[in-house]
């Protein structure tokens, strides 16, 4: 996590062992406020023992931390006081945040929102309140609670911290605003900048822009990984034995056989235009990718003319921009692309054949669809 201890003389320090403990189960992405001061107008000044805002979730959270010197007996909701087993009665903490909370949602709503979250509708801002006391038992009672989470360990609190959600997030849409929202509000919360702010932040990114860069940076891969494929292609096209090429298997066939395995390459814009039309919205980690696979190698091996060869590598380079970083056809197919190939075919009723190399298909007897 990055931590902004307080500045103020007179606040309290967080303890070491809780600091090192915290920094361990929580990333960067996590800004941690300690022992912060929050000033609302006409309320007291709140002190916030700890405030988490996870920037990569937009989510804030308060947590008062409590240690009592015996266990905790009976957890109540707002209105009554808590009761530790030794029989004392202890002010009741989710009282208290419920005080941190209204001050922080005004000082945000008023010194953060309008510069940093201009389309934030102020009343609109979530912070989630919690108390962490390692004091809470597995036979505590606790009352049913209204609003905020009661955490007896540490690790609780982070797993909270890490994935709960808001419904009204506070995203930063302009990444280079992060540092000056920082700075912004470390100055609101009496707190100091860590020395590691800048540095991580280059490396955060806000998951509407994540989103783009990442469905970009795959479809980059992708085109990087069918032309590599294609170059393969030509590579072998232009240096493999031609005993042994497709086209000496094609030339041993009638003349109405429709021709070899050489003509195969004419019909990689049909190839590409079924593939696009059948894929277009899914990649390799949809489940029905290999359903919309199989329709459109069906619809491929019935709009070329019968007897046509239909080159596998074609088929390959087509379907790799849809595939995604790192994921492998064969794997998604459970089968080699012409083994499964023929699968597909017999499953739409169509007699299809590979060539002797098993880089090409064709329908041997069967017929387009009226």
């Amino acid at each position: 996590m990055l931590h902004f201890p307080s500045t103020s003389t007179s606040a309290r320090v967080a303890r070491k062992a809780d600091r090192e403990k915290l920094s361990e189960l929580l990333g960067d992405d996590v800004w941690a406020f300690s022992n912060c001061r929050v000033e609302a107008a006409h309320k007291p000044v709140a002190e916030l023992d700890w405030l988490f805002y996870n920037t990569t979730l937009g989510t804030l959270m308060i947590s008062e931390w409590k240690r009592y010197p015996d266990a905790v007996a009976e957890a109540k909701d707002r209105g009554d006081k808590w009761r530790l087993r030794d029989g004392s009665l202890q002010s009741n903490p989710l009282e208290q945040v419920d005080k941190q909370q209204d001050a922080l949602r005004w000082a945000l709503r008023e010194k953060i929102l309008p510069g940093f979250f201009p389309d934030h509708i102020p009343h609109s801002v979530k912070v989630m309140e919690s108390v962490y006391c390692p004091q809470i038992a597995q036979d505590t009672v606790k009352d049913r609670l209204q609003f905020g989470r009661l955490f007896s360990t540490v690790e609780e609190l982070c797993t909270a911290v890490n994935t709960l959600r808001s419904p009204a997030p506070l995203l930063v849409t302009d990444m280079g605003s992060v540092l000056d929202l920082a700075k912004a509000l470390a100055t609101l919360f009496r707190c100091s900048v860590p020395a590691g702010l800048e540095e991580s932040a280059v490396w955060q990114h806000n998951p509407k822009e994540s989103a783009t860069f990442w469905e970009k940076a795959r479809r980059i891969h992708s085109d990087i990984a069918a032309l590599h494929q294609q170059m393969a292609d030509l590579i072998e096209s232009e240096f493999a034995p031609r005993s042994v090429a497709p086209a000496a298997n094609a030339a041993k066939r009638s003349p109405d056989d429709g021709g070899g395995a050489e003509n195969s390459e004419d019909w990689s814009e049909l190839i590409t235009k079924h593939v696009a039309a059948h894929l277009t919205g899914a990649d390799g980690m949809s489940e029905d990718f290999d359903e919309r696979l199989g329709r459109a190698l069906h619809a491929i091996l019935v709009d070329v003319p019968k007897g046509s060869w239909v080159r596998f590598p074609a088929i390959g380079s087509a379907i790799g921009p849809f595939l995604g970083v790192n994921v492998k056809l064969r794997k998604i197919l459970r089968a080699p692309l012409w083994e499964w190939s023929l699968g597909i075919a017999k499953k739409y009723g169509l007699s299809a054949e590979v060539d002797d190399s098993r880089g090409n298909i064709r329908i041997v007897d069967g017929h387009k669809p009226s």
